[in-house]
């Protein structure tokens, strides 16, 4: 077989194997977005284990409608422009490169109004396409909801462990984060019962 350059629809299934393993990898990375754009209070609701559905809801700084646009296409990011600046990172990671890697892989909605503004943008995406695009009005912050998991790659979605498992894999995710940030609110729903509902804390042992 020949060399050949590959698509960027190929590339970027490839590049969201790092990134999306499962539910819980998804909740995780949309956390440290949520606490990186200072949010004081994040909400993950999932329903059978993430495999159908999750939404991490913030109070964020959230995006502009030019910036929500900018950040679902690749090697986008509000951390770092010059190659120097990877040396004083002190963020979680690359907004705009975690949104790509994971709404190439499944279908999703993002909405988000930036901070002091009143309108947003609201962008409902199957893979990297976007189909309907709306303005959205709300409080400063960011939703995004993610539908039917590794749709458009079956044969990786075979290897998803049971809702069960991907489920208690998520609540370990919540409840570690939920311990390292008591300043930060916290609600979790799962399958439509709210498993947790942490209001902020002091300290650690307050939040234990």
């Amino acid at each position: 077989m020949k060399i050949k350059k590959l698509s960027q629809n190929v590339i970027s299934k490839i590049a969201a194997g790092e990134v999306v393993t499962g539910g819980y990898s998804i909740v995780k990375e949309l956390i440290e977005n949520s606490i990186d754009a200072g949010s004081s209070k994040i909400s993950v609701e999932i329903k059978n284990g993430g495999k159908e559905y999750i939404k991490v809801k913030d109070n964020g700084s959230g995006m502009s409608p030019d910036e929500l646009k900018l950040a679902i296409l690749p090697h986008t990011t509000s951390k770092i422009e010059k190659i120097k600046d990877l040396d004083s990172i002190s963020t979680f990671g690359f907004r705009g490169e975690a949104l790509h890697t994971i709404t190439s892989v499944c279908r999703s909605k993002i909405s988000s109004v930036e901070m002091g503004a009143e309108v947003g943008l609201s962008l409902e995406l199957s893979g990297m396409n976007i189909q309907r695009e709306s303005s959205f009005s709300g409080t400063s912050g960011t939703s995004i909801e993610i539908f039917d998991l590794l749709f458009n790659t079956p044969a990786r979605r075979k290897f998803l462990k049971s809702s069960m498992m991907e489920g208690r894999m998520i609540t370990e995710v919540i409840q570690r984060f939920s311990l390292c940030y008591p300043q930060i609110e916290f609600e979790y729903i799962k399958d439509g019962q709210k498993v947790y509902n942490f209001v902020k804390a002091m300290d650690r042992k307050e939040r234990i």
